[in-house]
């Protein structure tokens, strides 16, 4: 069977799809990744056919008007301010995502469906709906990106709808016109297509039930299957002083906040090394996107660009870092603490889940950090036995799952039964 899977956003959004498509792959399928070409080597070094998108997440994230809007907390203005700043990018990645999806027998997309939804009606082949967080309409709590000071059954339906509406509204007059004019579409209404989707197809979540349990009010089209890790590639290796810095004592944390852009670098940097320097630890800066660590670095702080969660996470006490969907598992699957000063959007989620499953502090927001904060958190984490135990039980229980073979045996089965 060809698979053609569309991945979009930051690292920690796109590399679950490399490993539900090597999934795939191991179990003899043809498949393609439609993703942004900043991916390509990632992409590349699992093996697998890439078909690049022209949209780059990273100059995206650093454009200044939409820093503005993430640091403001206000998820509708973020989402406004990103789709008005890239709407020129719209048409562009409709038409790319349609030209990637045109062999496939089976389009599987990441949250955003849009392009690969409307070449699936068109072909008349299955499509499926995956999300890394619980975007589906549940009473039980709200949207992921809403921070609501309350938990009220009939607002927390009504978030979703809210999410619903902030992305269709923003490409509902481009992507119509683009319905009618390259595929010969009718227009989708204004509700948009998510009902849609939702109705005629699972959806299936790419985290772990035991993090999030299934809501009672979702329906049996909706599945969690587990998180989709991606193992290191067998030509990969750390570097050697790396190894030495990390088995020296104390044990270090590891701190680094992925995609988020940072105005001052250099103020990051200096609120890290002092807050390290307060709570007696050593750590491993993770520079990301932002940059962080340029500067000269104390013996106690060993900066890198970038390295497998997976390798690295195993090997230190704790991990601070933003709240992105896809670092928050990793620090959940190696069994470590973790403190999540959230950004934006779902950041703010994962980072209640793990307060309340009690393998992290109560949450600081990224913009609210100070160096005295972040070290009285650090010695928390490094000290609190029961925080430490509830974490490594975790770990356990995601490192048994086998969430990529559940997806596969989910999606195969929807994709046996499909009919028109």
């Amino acid at each position: 069977m060809k698979i053609t899977i569309t991945a979009v956003g930051s690292r920690g959004d796109v590399q679950p799809y490399v490993a539900l498509a090597q999934g795939f792959q191991r179990a003899g399928h043809e498949v393609c990744l439609s993703a942004p070409g900043i991916f390509a080597g990632l992409i590349a070094e699992h093996h697998l056919r890439h078909l690049p998108l022209s949209v780059n997440p990273q100059e995206i994230m650093n454009h200044p008007v939409v820093q503005a809007a993430s640091q403001s907390g206000n998820y509708l203005l973020f989402l406004r301010t990103l789709f008005r700043e890239g709407e020129a990018l719209v048409k562009t990645f409709l038409e790319e995502v349609c030209n990637n999806c045109q062999d496939g027998e089976l389009i599987i997309s990441s949250m955003i469906p849009f392009g690969a939804f409307d070449i699936a009606e068109k072909r008349r082949i299955p499509f499926i709906q995956t999300v890394l967080a619980p975007y589906y309409p549940t009473a039980a709590f709200a949207a992921p990106g809403f921070n609501l000071p309350f938990n009220w059954s009939v607002i927390n339906r009504l978030t979703y709808g809210v999410v619903d509406q902030s992305f269709w509204q923003f490409f509902r007059s481009v992507q119509n016109c683009w319905r009618k004019d390259r595929l010969g579409l009718a227009p989708l209404p204004f509700t948009g297509p998510f009902r849609k989707i939702r109705r005629e197809a699972p959806t299936v979540m790419g985290y772990s039930p035991s993090i999030v349990p299934t809501p009672p009010d979702w329906p049996d089209n909706v599945f969690v299957p587990g998180y989709w890790f991606l193992e290191e590639s067998e030509d990969w290796s750390p570097p050697e002083d790396l190894v030495a810095f990390l088995e020296e004592k104390p044990t270090p944390i590891s701190i680094g906040f992925g995609s988020m852009p940072e105005k001052d670098a250099v103020r990051m940097t200096h609120l890290i090394v002092e807050a390290v320097r307060l709570s007696g630890q050593r750590c491993v800066l993770l520079s990301g996107w932002a940059g962080l660590g340029q500067e000269q670095l104390p013996d106690t702080v060993y900066r890198v660009e970038s390295i497998p969660h997976t390798w690295l996470f195993q090997r230190v006490a704790a991990v601070v870092h933003h709240g992105g969907a896809g670092t928050t598992a990793s620090g959940l699957r190696a069994g470590k603490p973790s403190i999540i000063t959230p950004y934006t959007t779902d950041q703010f989620f994962w980072a209640s889940r793990i307060s309340a499953l009690g393998v992290g502090p109560r949450s600081v927001p990224y913009h609210s950090l100070t160096a005295d904060v972040l070290a009285a958190m650090i010695r928390q984490v490094v000290t609190d036995q029961e925080m430490r135990r509830k974490a490594a039980a975790i770990g356990q229980c995601i490192q048994a799952e086998e969430g990529v073979g559940n997806a596969l045996e989910v999606i195969e089965r929807y994709r046996k039964s499909f009919h028109l």
